[in-house]
């Protein structure tokens, strides 16, 4: 559809470490060569706006930088640490603290600030599509994913009411049927993450391995970690959004 790229105002990607790409499987990248191989040199600059560790607070205080690069269409992935920082006092503390919050995350704060976000992302005239936070831990049954089915509800009626302009990509519905039905995977815990996440952190550029090389080693279907993406979530994620950037708003 040529009517989709006779502007090439960007595409950008907000949201933290699933978006930033460095940790998980690289759904923006994804995008950009597919966005590349279909359109050629009419095709969008594709923005990364992922940082690590955010939460939505931080997201709506970027505003501006990303209102600057006047997007046509932003794509906003975010709340898992905010879903993370209900989980236990310390992952709450440490999110404050490396955030520079004032409070610590909660539901009813995090709906608050995609309803601003919302708002002042479609005043711009952008198309906008909010994805729901994937499963946080691969057992479907614990609290954590509880939890996270939760966010993704308010995720999905905060995107269903900005009307015409606004899209939700049901990242978390497509995580949750990419699980095996049995047995349960593994819970998550923050401790096994975290050692996880620092022995990718000291191995990576030092080892070959692939995600799914990880993945299979422990025992992983949708992440790499318990948190972050592996390459088939991030393959879901990436179609999504590129049928967004070409097909909305529909004529």
């Amino acid at each position: 559809d040529t009517s989709q790229v006779r502007s090439l105002r960007p595409v950008v990607c907000l949201g933290d470490c699933l978006t930033r790409g460095n940790l998980s499987a690289d759904w923006v990248a994804l995008v950009r060569a597919t966005l590349e191989r279909r359109w050629g040199i009419f095709s969008k600059p594709v923005l990364n706006a992922g940082t690590n560790l955010h939460c939505a607070r931080n997201a709506r205080n970027r505003l501006e930088d990303i209102l600057a690069c006047r997007p046509s269409h932003v794509v906003v992935l975010i709340g898992t640490n905010d879903l993370k920082a209900e989980l236990s006092p310390v992952e709450s503390l440490a999110c404050r603290v490396l955030n520079g919050l004032e409070e610590a995350p909660t539901l009813e704060l995090y709906e608050q600030e995609l309803l601003e976000i919302r708002e002042r992302l479609l005043c711009s005239g952008a198309c906008v599509a909010f994805a729901s936070p994937p499963i946080v831990g691969e057992d479907i049954l614990s609290p954590a994913n509880r939890r996270a089915a939760t966010y993704a509800s308010v995720v999905r009626r905060v995107a269903r009411c900005g009307g015409r302009g606004c899209v939700y990509l049901p990242l978390y519905e497509h995580t949750v049927t990419a699980l095996p039905a049995a047995p349960a995977g593994e819970p998550y815990n923050g401790l096994r993450f975290l050692f996880w996440l620092c022995a990718d952190l000291y191995t990576s550029g030092r080892s070959r391995r692939s995600l799914a090389e990880v993945q299979r080693e422990r025992k992983l279907h949708v992440t790499v970690d318990l948190v972050h993406l592996g390459p088939v979530a991030a393959e879901s994620m990436a179609k999504m959004v590129t049928d967004f950037v070409t097909f909305w708003p529909p004529a």
